[in-house]
């Protein structure tokens, strides 16, 4: 992690959807799960750093 903030961080998941006339809804499918793991990419929303999610996780583990 670049900048230092954990609150805007952007994980690629896997997740149901449901097709709508619209488009696409992640809240209406009837499975709500969001998968990922400590190898997903993810992303900062503040400075734009991309890496695994691993890589932004606090020295020492998980806060």
């Amino acid at each position: 992690m670049k900048c230092g903030d954990t609150d805007e961080i952007d994980i690629e998941a896997t997740v149901w959807i449901r097709v709508t006339e619209d488009g696409t809804d992640a809240d209406a499918g009837s499975d709500g799960h969001h998968e990922y793991t400590p190898r997903s990419m993810a992303s900062c929303g503040s400075c734009g750093h991309t890496e695994r999610l691993y890589a932004f996780e606090p020295k020492g583990g998980a806060a």
